[in-house]
């Protein structure tokens, strides 16, 4: 286990282009939001905390995860980047010690624990301040962030989250291909393809 590292999920939105509350919808016997909480448990990160917010009730009553895994951000209409820094902040409270922190999409539910272990090594093997994921030409999360950009982390806001961070041209961002884990789910629409893929690949 790596005492260095911590996982932070993301799941503080109210999706309004879901007709459900997508944190709660089945996946694999359990919901989705504990489908990603418990993928990235058996990571070797040492801890992983969830972001809540909207419908933030609803999510812990339906759920018996640690309570103290759990924040709720008040601000979490400010957008994804106003999210991401309450979780850094309340994380770095708790953890001043941490030298990076992995950033995970609670919508997500393809993305598992070997590839998420894939960005650690990496971030473990090499001087690199972000580790992100790439899908055709674009970075994204799951993205492992060194604790030299944890400042950056703090000061994020509105709706794009890290995406800035990301997009940047530096040579201090590596990436790892992870276009066969991506599928963002937006609609019921996506949720219902995304799972007769599953079903039809195995994964």
């Amino acid at each position: 286990m790596n005492k260095d590292i911590a996982i932070l999920i993301m799941a503080a939105g109210a999706s309004s282009r879901m007709e459900a509350v997508k944190q709660l919808l089945p996946w694999n016997g359990k919901t989705l939001l504990e489908h990603v909480y418990d993928n990235c448990r058996t990571t070797s990160a040492a801890e992983s905390y969830v972001v809540l917010g909207a419908f933030s009730d609803q999510i812990i009553n339906d759920w018996n995860a640690p309570s103290e895994h759990l924040m709720i951000n008040p601000e979490w209409q400010q957008g994804l980047g106003n999210s991401i820094a309450f979780g850094v902040r309340n994380i770095l409270n708790n953890k001043p010690q941490l030298k990076g922190i992995l950033i995970v999409l609670g919508d997500q539910p393809l993305i598992d624990a070997t590839y998420l272990d894939r960005l650690i090594s990496y971030w473990q093997k090499h001087d690199t301040e972000i580790v992100a994921t790439r899908y055709g030409d674009k970075n994204g999360v799951p993205a492992l962030f060194d604790q030299r950009r944890f400042k950056d982390l703090l000061a994020l806001e509105g709706e794009r989250g890290a995406q800035q961070m990301l997009s940047s041209a530096s040579e201090k961002i590596a990436t790892i291909d992870g276009s066969a884990h991506i599928a963002d789910i937006d609609t019921l629409s996506d949720y219902e393809r995304i799972k007769r893929m599953k079903a039809n690949t195995g994964k």
